[in-house]
C-alpha cells in the first residue's frame, strides 16, 4: 500500500515541482567540496566512462535518497562529467560538479577498456535530450541519474544488481548500486572530514 501511494505521488506535478525546484535548494548547511588539490589529480586521473559518485550531506535531497551515496555521473572527456537531475541532462567541469560534496568517488571499469569507456561517454553523450524520469523506471525514454550510466554500459560490463531493495515494486539502479556494481573499482575518493 506505501508502495503504490509512493508511485502515485511520484507520478504528480506536485511531486515534479518539488523534485526539481524546491527539494535541492533546502540545505542544512553549506559544504564547500573537495580541495583544490583533489580536483586538479581527479581531473588528470579520470577518463571517458569513469562512474563519478558523490553525497552532499547536508542537502534535503540525501535525507530523501539515503544511502552511502546519492547521485551518479559519467565522465565523457576531459574535465567534462554528464549527469541527469531534475533539471535535465547536462555537462559540467570538475569544478561545477564536486562544488557542494561532502564525498566523491570516481571509479572505473574493471578489466580497464579504454576503447569501451569511450563507447560508454560516447551513448551517454547520445541521451542529451532525455527527460529526466521522476518514476525510476528502467529504460531510455527518460533516464535519472545512475541509470544514466546504467543504460551507457551496453555489455552489461558494469555488473549491477538491479533488485528492489527499498520496494518501490520495480527493479532499478542506484548509486549505491553503482558503487557495488562487480565490474567496477575505485580509482581515487575523497571524504570531507566536516
Amino acid at each position: 500500500m506505501k508502495t503504490k501511494i509512493l508511485l502515485w505521488l511520484m507520478g504528480t506535478k506536485l511531486y515534479r515541482f518539488l523534485l526539481k525546484y524546491v527539494i535541492p535548494q533546502i540545505q542544512f548547511f553549506t559544504a564547500t567540496g573537495p580541495s583544490y588539490y583533489f580536483k586538479d589529480d581527479m581531473r588528470r586521473q579520470m577518463r571517458a566512462g569513469d562512474v563519478v559518485l558523490t553525497k552532499s550531506s547536508f542537502h534535503l535531497t540525501n535525507l530523501l535518497i539515503g544511502g552511502r551515496y546519492s547521485h551518479a555521473a559519467i565522465v565523457v572527456g576531459p574535465d567534462k562529467i554528464a549527469e541527469m537531475t531534475a533539471n535535465g541532462f547536462d555537462v559540467r567541469n570538475v569544478d561545477e560538479f564536486s562544488k557542494h560534496c561532502t564525498k566523491i568517488t570516481l571509479l572505473r571499469i574493471n578489466p580497464d577498456d579504454a576503447a569501451y569507456g569511450q563507447q560508454m561517454a560516447e551513448t551517454a553523450m547520445s541521451y542529451y535530450k532525455r527527460n529526466y524520469d521522476y518514476r525510476f523506471s528502467l529504460g531510455v525514454e527518460s533516464l535519472y541519474c545512475s541509470e544514466l550510466v546504467y543504460q551507457s554500459d551496453k555489455e552489461g560490463r558494469l555488473q549491477c544488481d538491479l533488485t528492489d531493495l527499498v520496494g518501490i515494486g520495480c527493479p532499478y539502479i542506484s548509486p549505491d548500486g553503482l558503487f557495488d556494481a562487480k565490474g567496477l573499482k575505485i580509482v581515487i575518493q575523497w571524504v570531507d572530514s566536516y
